[in-house]
């Protein structure tokens, strides 16, 4: 019997680097949500505030506006800097394999924010997000009801994308080239 807990992945910018990730199942999504909570309601409200402001900046200008939506904009890009992203990662990565910077392992997720390489850091998150579904297209895409601008079912022009029901779905798809744990 085959036993998956967890996904295997090279890295594609540190030769001989392997990191492992937690396998996404329906508990491991909820803990991440648990564990995203409060960031997120913090990112919300922010977020909230910067739209509130660029509302605001179609009826009136200065610099001051200017300023306060670049303020709010910046407070955005430190949420996700400093509390989502090393939250994503101590989710997410369960260890790292063959990696030392002077000398001290870098091998869980708290040794990589602390003292691992930033590049290391971005592509074991980029790797959750891509399995959890967490990139910002994949969020946009679940706001999209379809991709095309065509009525479900309607006919097909050169802007528009075939039907489904028209596409033989039989062929097997292709996944990413990831190597399980075992």
């Amino acid at each position: 019997m085959l036993q998956l807990n967890s996904l295997r992945v090279e890295s594609k910018r540190y030769p001989g680097v392997c990191f492992i990730l937690r396998l996404i199942t329906v508990k491991s999504r909820m803990e991440l949500d648990l564990a995203l909570a409060e960031v997120n309601g913090e990112y919300r409200d922010t977020w909230h505030r910067l739209e509130t402001l660029r509302e605001r900046s179609k009826a009136e200008e200065g610099p001051d506006l200017l300023r306060e939506i670049m303020a709010v904009s910046e407070q955005i890009a430190r949420i996700d800097l400093h509390k989502r992203n090393p939250a994503v990662v101590r989710w997410g990565l369960l260890s790292i394999e063959d990696l030392a910077v002077e000398c001290v392992p870098i091998d869980s997720a708290q040794t990589l924010i602390d003292s691992g390489p930033e590049g290391l850091f971005y592509e074991i998150l980029e790797a959750i997000n891509d399995h959890a579904g967490l990139t910002p297209k994949a969020v946009e895409n679940l706001e999209s009801p379809t991709t095309s601008g065509a009525a479900v079912g309607g006919a097909n022009g050169p802007e528009t994308a075939p039907s489904a029901e028209s596409m033989d779905t039989t062929q097997p798809a292709t996944a990413p080239d990831i190597s399980l744990a075992r």
